[in-house]
């Protein structure tokens, strides 16, 4: 039952991010980690904190890309979800998904970046 759960909300975050956005995070992370290890091993870990900002603007940019009109005065479109008896969960559901996918990565890219570095 728990599986379930878990499998519902990945849904539900999987419902706000397009084929593009999945494989724009992918090539970020990508690109991140070889800054991240190209960086540390150069100048160790100010190098590692670079990475780490950087790491923290392509979040920044990806939330903006992601969830652009949850964010906005009067966003467009977003109607339905607020008003449906099931929008502001799948919505919550969702931000809560994505702020575990930028700690997991954010996690993984600077561990790996660390230990690649040396």
């Amino acid at each position: 039952m728990k599986f379930s759960l878990i499998k519902k909300k990945i849904k539900r975050y999987l419902v706000f991010t397009s084929f593009a956005y999945r494989i724009g995070v992918c090539i970020a992370a990508a690109l991140l980690l070889a800054a991240g290890v190209f960086a540390g091993a150069f100048f160790e870990e100010t190098g590692l904190i670079c990475a780490a900002g950087l790491l923290t603007m392509a979040e920044v940019l990806s939330d903006y890309w992601l969830f652009f009109g949850l964010q906005a005065k009067e966003p467009q479109k977003m109607d339905f979800l607020r008003t449906s008896g099931f929008g502001m969960e799948v919505i919550r559901d969702a931000v809560m998904m994505d702020l575990l996918r930028k700690f997991l990565t954010a996690l993984g890219i600077l561990a790996a970046a660390y230990l690649l570095a040396g």
